[in-house]
C-alpha cells in the first residue's frame, strides 16, 4: 500500500539531512515522498532536488510563499498514496513510525490513525508524549472521542485519502491543524489511537508558521462556521454542538491570550497597537454574540 509523505518547507536547509535520513531509513519503504518548497530562501529546495537524483520515491514542487495550507494542499494534489502522512521539515521520524501506522490501520481498516510522539525539549534532551493510554483497538470514533480528544499536529496521524477534501486546507496562520483534523475526523468512520511513538518533534520557531502572527478573530469564525455546516448536513449538531462550542471558545481563548503577549511586548510583532486591541475586541465579541461562555457554561479565567 502506497502512502504519500507530504512535506511542507520553508528555509529548512539546516534539518532536511536530518529528517529525509529518518525517511530513507523506514522500516515501511512504500512510500513517495513529497517536499513542497514555498519559495525557501535558502538551499532547501536544492537540497531537496539532490534527494530527488538519487531515490526515485522523492519529488520537489516549488510553489510561491502562501503558508503551509496552501503546501499541503498542493502535495495532496500530486501525490498518488491511499493514505497520507503530512509532516514537519524540521523534524524526524521514528524509524519505525510509519509501519506502525500503516499496520494498524490495514488490521483495523481504520480511517485515520493517531499515533504518540517524542520532543526534543532542546538539542540533548528528550521527552517522551503519551497523550492516552491505550487499553483496546479498534475504537469507533463514538469510543475515541467527544472531539475534544484530537490532537492537533497533523503528523500524528495518518489519513485515508477518501476522508480529506480540499476545503480542509484553510489559509490560516494559526490554528489550520485543528480545523483540517476537525473535519477529517467528523468524516472518519472509524479513529484508532495506538501507543507507540512515531514522531520525533523538535521545539523550534522555524518553517511556515510562526509565534511572531495571530489569526484574524473574523477570518477563524468564517473557517469555524463551516464545522458547525458540515455537522448540520450530516445530522450530528445535537451531538456535537456543544463540543464545538467548547473547541471554538478554548481557541478564541487561546488567541486573546496571544494577543495580550503579542501586545505587552512578549513576542515580536509584525502588528501595531491598535491592530492588536482592534483584534482582542473582535474575540470579546465573537464570544459574547455567540454566548459561548453560556452555552458550554465556562468558568475559565481570562486575561484582560
Amino acid at each position: 500500500m502506497l502512502v504519500s509523505v507530504i512535506i511542507p518547507m520553508y528555509n529548512a536547509e539546516k534539518y532536511l539531512d536530518n529528517l529525509y535520513a529518518s525517511l530513507q531509513y523506514q522500516e515501511y519503504d512504500s512510500l513517495e515522498i513529497i517536499f513542497v518548497d514555498n519559495n525557501s530562501q535558502d538551499h532547501s529546495y536544492e537540497k531537496a532536488c539532490f534527494f530527488a537524483k538519487n531515490d526515485p520515491r522523492v519529488r520537489v514542487l516549488k510553489e510561491p510563499t502562501q503558508g503551509v495550507s496552501y503546501a499541503r494542499k498542493k502535495g495532496f494534489h500530486a501525490s498518488n498514496g491511499e493514505y497520507l502522512y503530512f509532516i514537519d521539515s524540521d523534524d524526524c521520524v521514528a524509524p519505525n513510525g510509519i509501519s506502525y501506522l500503516v499496520e494498524t490501520a490495514i488490521k483495523t481498516n481504520a480511517d485515520i490513525v493517531e499515533g504518540n510522539y517524542n520532543t526534543y525539549l532542546n538539542d540533548h534532551q528528550l521527552a517522551t508524549i503519551v497523550r492516552r493510554s491505550v487499553e483496546k483497538s479498534p475504537y469507533s470514533k463514538w469510543e475515541i472521542h467527544d472531539l475534544e480528544g484530537i490532537s492537533a499536529p497533523l503528523w500524528q496521524h495518518l489519513y485515508r485519502r477518501s476522508c480529506i477534501r480540499d476545503d480542509f486546507f484553510v489559509p490560516l496562520n494559526q490554528f489550520e491543524d485543528h480545523l483540517f483534523n476537525w473535519h477529517a475526523f467528523l468524516n472518519a468512520n472509524r479513529v484508532v489511537c495506538i501507543s507507540e511513538p512515531v514522531y520525533f518533534y523538535q521545539m523550534k520557531d522555524s518553517g511556515l508558521s510562526s509565534n511572531h502572527y495571530a489569526v484574524e478573530p473574523y477570518t477563524f469564525m468564517h473557517y469555524a462556521v463551516k464545522l458547525y455546516q458540515e455537522c448540520i448536513k450530516m445530522g450530528w449538531m445535537e451531538q456535537y454542538e456543544n463540543s464545538l462550542n467548547r473547541l471554538i471558545l478554548k481557541q478564541l481563548l487561546f488567541l486573546k491570550l496571544k494577543l495580550a503577549s503579542l501586545y505587552h511586548g512578549a513576542e515580536k510583532s509584525p502588528y501595531s497597537y491598535s491592530k492588536l486591541k482592534e483584534m482582542k475586541q473582535e474575540v470579546d465579541d465573537i464570544i459574547r454574540l455567540l454566548n459561548l461562555n453560556e452555552a458550554v457554561n465556562c468558568k475559565q479565567k481570562v486575561v484582560r
